[in-house]
């Protein structure tokens, strides 16, 4: 059985009590899945035993703030990965998954959270160049925009939250090639209440919007979800 040696070096520093930068170099190993070497053949997929291991390197720059209550993070970063493991439609319509010989991930994170009117607020804004190096092609179900918005506030024993999820257009296989999935986005909320030191009951709504959305080829995503849960902790 091989080995591998990952590592992970990280250098910061502090230009003030509220602003720190730090330089982040790391490198990552994947192996394939037992499902990604062995899923058994059938009507629309089936594995690939002779996959080789993920391997990649990642730097990063980033950046924090805390200002007024207002707390900003930036990360800028890059990762190259050698045969990065994606599952590929073949002339039969079959999926397999396959070996990308060079991928290559540049990105941003830009994030802001703070408390305004006693309501806490979190965002997060997302930009992703994703590409297989020999083909020049973006790599698949990886979005180039994304966005988060997060609220919540707690009463004495009533906790609620509510979140907005955009995903913006990306690439998705579809024999000779493929198709670009729409963008969407999805309203969740979320409360819960505790009753006493033990109980706890919560309701949560995914989907609040009913939206319909397709999260990959063939896929539909889920429709408005409703959950009803009751705890108790000792």
């Amino acid at each position: 059985v091989d080995n591998k040696v990952t590592y992970n070096v990280s250098v910061g520093q502090r230009f003030s009590a509220n602003t720190l930068v730090s330089f982040n170099v790391g490198s990552g190993f994947k192996a394939p899945s037992f499902n990604d070497l062995y899923y058994p053949t059938d009507a629309y997929s089936y594995g690939n035993a002779e996959l080789t291991p993920e391997t990649s390197t990642s730097v990063e720059v980033l950046f924090k703030t805390s200002f007024a209550d207002i707390e900003t993070e930036l990360s800028i970063y890059q990762t190259e990965i050698d045969n990065l493991i994606e599952w590929d439609v073949d002339e039969n319509y079959k999926y397999t998954p396959t070996n990308i010989a060079e991928a290559e991930i540049r990105g941003l994170e830009l994030s802001f959270s703070g408390e305004f009117f006693n309501v806490n607020h979190e965002l997060q804004l997302g930009y992703l160049d994703a590409v297989n190096i020999t083909t020049h092609q973006p790599l698949i179900r990886r979005s180039k925009n994304s966005a988060r918005y997060q609220l919540s506030r707690q009463w004495q024993s009533l906790s609620v939250l509510a979140s907005v999820n955009y995903q913006g257009e990306r690439e998705d296989t579809q024999w000779p090639g493929t198709i670009t999935l729409e963008s969407y986005t999805l309203v969740d909320v979320s409360a819960s209440y505790h009753i006493n030191s033990a109980w706890t009951a919560g309701i949560k709504i995914n989907n609040l919007l009913d939206k319909d959305y397709t999260s990959a080829t063939n896929y539909i995503g889920q429709p408005a979800q409703y959950l009803l849960t009751v705890s108790y902790r000792q």
